[in-house]
């Protein structure tokens, strides 16, 4: 039964995929019949609307594993970060460089560190960093705030082993890039040590959904905002969607190191990242944002798709030195000046 409603989908998006590039030719400019076909798979997909569902999603997210060629080159080791489940992504040509603490996406509801050693690895290559992979407590069995729990508890397990924090970005993809925005808010809060700065790819920052974008491109993007709004409902428990706690595009973003907010031009969160990125520069916060015209979201997970997408995922490795970089050559005038 499982087959078959993995495969109905999949033909159905072949043959309506054909028909749609001999009448329109592609959908978006530079879709690839094989990267079309794709998302008409992932829209065709039933989405969640319950648990027996959801369960079946997490299923589906274990077996799937999706590799990369990235993976062999990068050595893979589990480690206990402060009571949370965690693995160090290590380039096997070696990783002098940074460290990225990164927080796996899923819609707060599915994905794991296994699922995501694709898009860890690749990041690990690009960037020359070690990479530590959290796999924090999914809802809706352990909602908010579960999982900013475990990202702290791990995060200062990090900091404890006396990594200098000029040497750390954090990132996440999705759901993850949302913690860990949340993450950096309670650091700034508490006066604790901050990271040289942010990777976020494709931010959930808005568990509410009611942008235009998240209309406007439903025929682009893979994700179902029907589905977005139960995973956001799982997670959020008793709490309003669009509290501060659960949606960064709500809370403060002052006192928060350098963003790099990387988002598709064809994806429901393009209005939301866009507004988090205006809203942060007004706050005294530097930000890049880089918009990759005519992706979906998360751009970085199909390099071996689309030159477009491959090359989005290299910026994003990139701006994990930069962002290094500059707070190094920041340490550095500090201890001239002191």
């Amino acid at each position: 039964m499982n087959v078959l409603r993995t495969l109905v989908p999949l033909l159905r998006a072949m043959v309506l995929t054909a028909l749609s590039c001999m009448r329109h030719g592609p959908l978006r400019p530079g879709w690839t019949f094989s990267f079309e076909m794709l998302m008409a798979w992932f829209r065709g997909l039933p989405p969640c609307r319950d648990e027996a569902s959801l369960l079946e999603r997490r299923a589906f997210s274990r077996k799937a594993n999706p590799s990369s060629p990235a993976m062999r080159e990068v050595d893979f080791s589990p480690v206990d970060a402060g009571g949370v489940p965690a693995e160090w992504v290590t380039p096997r040509a070696g990783a002098a460089g940074p460290v990225v603490f990164y927080v796996h996406g899923g819609g707060y509801v599915v994905g794991s560190v296994q699922s995501y050693r694709g898009t860890t690895a690749q990041l690990a290559v690009d960037s020359g960093a070690r990479v530590l992979v959290v796999d924090y407590r999914l809802a809706p069995e352990h909602p908010y705030p579960a999982a900013l729990e475990d990202a702290l508890a791990a995060w200062r397990w990090l900091r404890g082993t006396g990594v200098e924090p000029s040497r750390v970005v954090v990132a996440g993809d999705s759901s993850g890039g949302g913690l860990v925005l949340s993450l950096l808010r309670a650091l700034v809060d508490s006066g604790e040590w901050l990271p040289a700065g942010a990777v976020l790819l494709s931010p959930w920052v808005d568990l509410s959904c009611e942008a235009p974008s998240h209309v406007g491109h439903a025929p682009y993007d893979y994700l179902h905002p029907e589905e977005l709004r139960f995973w956001g409902r799982c997670y959020a428990g008793t709490l309003e969607l669009k509290d501060p706690r659960l949606s960064p595009l709500y809370a403060s973003a002052r006192g928060l190191p350098p963003l790099y907010l990387q988002v598709g031009g064809a994806e429901l969160f393009l209005d939301p990242v866009c507004e988090l990125a205006g809203r942060a520069r007004a706050e005294g916060v530097s930000v890049t944002l880089d918009v990759c015209e005519g992706l979906p979201h998360l751009p970085t997970a199909f390099g071996a798709l689309l030159p477009a997408a491959r090359e989005a995922a290299v910026r994003a490795g990139e701006a994990v030195r930069r962002l290094v970089e500059d707070a190094e050559r920041a340490r550095a005038r500090m201890k001239a000046v002191g």
